[in-house]
Formats: C-alpha cells, structure tokens, sequence
C-alpha cells in the first residue's frame, strides 16, 4: 500500500500489532503526524526470535509480516529463512507463494504429487498464446492522491478511459499498469 515501514511500524504498534486492517486505517488518519518519522522505541521485552530465524529479525517484523496479509507465524518465518531475513523480500516471497505449505514439516505430510486430470478447461485450446487486452493505470503524485484510468485495446486501437474522457491514443503507459487483462489468442 506504499506505508513506509517506519510509519507502518509505528501503527502497528499503536493499535495492538494484532490487526493490519485497524492499524491501516490509523495509519491514514494519522500520517501527517510528524511523530511517525521518529524511530519507534519500545521498551524491550526479552522475548527472543522463535526458533529457526536469524536473532537480527526482531519480533515487531515478524508481526507486522504475520499482520499485513495475515498469514501465519510458520509462514512468515519460512519466508524469512527463504529470502535472507529480509522483510521486504519475504513479503514479496509469501504473496507468490500463497498456495505452498507454511513449513517445511507441512510439506513433509502432504504426500506425492497428484497427476493432472487432463487439460484445462479453463482454456478453449491447448494454447498458451495471449495478447494484452487492456490494461489499468494510476495516475498522480502517490497513492494518496489521483485516480485511476484504463487502456483497452479495440479493433487493434488503444482507447484511453478515464472519468470524463474516452479518446484513441497512440503511446499508452504499458509499462505503468497495476492490472493488466490478457485475452487468449
């Protein structure tokens, strides 16, 4: 969502560091607190890093990981192990593995491999060949200001959508997209 993580840190930590939606939402009601860019000290609890992570990860990261997309303790700490014991990294790492066990002692239990019941019939053909149908695109300064806009391709044309606009344009911003919709050839 574009929190810097100083300031994330510090709406975890002011609404409980159990809730990411509620600290979300203090966050945005309280980011021009100029407080936020302070370093956010915490009075030490003694508790050590669970088992399996480097002791240069502290609990707060942890959490906030764990907060942030909801996913479990034995996720977070298999993604840490995986990437290093670097946050950002992990949490690029979970939301790309959201279909893998949560620990090394799942993947163990979950048996062999099923085979594949034929093609997929989600697709009208065996082919994996598609073209960009369209795309979506933000526009202004941050995520705090500006909309949103789209880009669809139409009769070999791109046409520009926008709020109060539709027009052909020649260059769109492919490159830019948030979203982008593929149609099968």
């Amino acid at each position: 969502m574009g929190v810097p993580e100083l300031h994330a840190k510090h709406a975890l930590h002011r609404t409980g560091k159990n809730n990411a939606d509620l600290a979300v939402s203090w966050y945005f009601e309280n980011m021009t607190d100029p407080t936020l860019n302070e370093p956010l000290l915490v009075a030490d609890t003694g508790a050590a890093a669970p088992s399996g992570v480097d002791q240069g990860v502290p609990r707060e990261t942890i959490e906030m990981l764990m907060g942030i997309g909801g996913f479990t303790e034995k996720k977070v700490l298999k993604a840490l192990k995986n990437c290093d014991n670097n946050p950002d990294r992990a949490m690029e790492w979970m939301f790309s593995h959201m279909d893998d066990p949560d620990s090394a002692d799942e993947e163990e239990k979950k048996g062999p491999e099923v085979e594949e019941a034929g093609p997929n019939p989600f697709l009208a053909s065996d082919s994996t060949v598609f073209d960009l149908h369209s795309t979506v695109t933000h526009i202004g300064g941050s995520i705090h200001a500006g909309h949103y806009v789209a880009h669809v391709k139409m009769d070999g044309r791109w046409v520009y959508f926008n709020d109060d606009k539709v027009a052909e344009t020649k260059n769109p911003p492919l490159g830019r997209g948030y979203l982008y919709v593929l149609k099968q050839k």
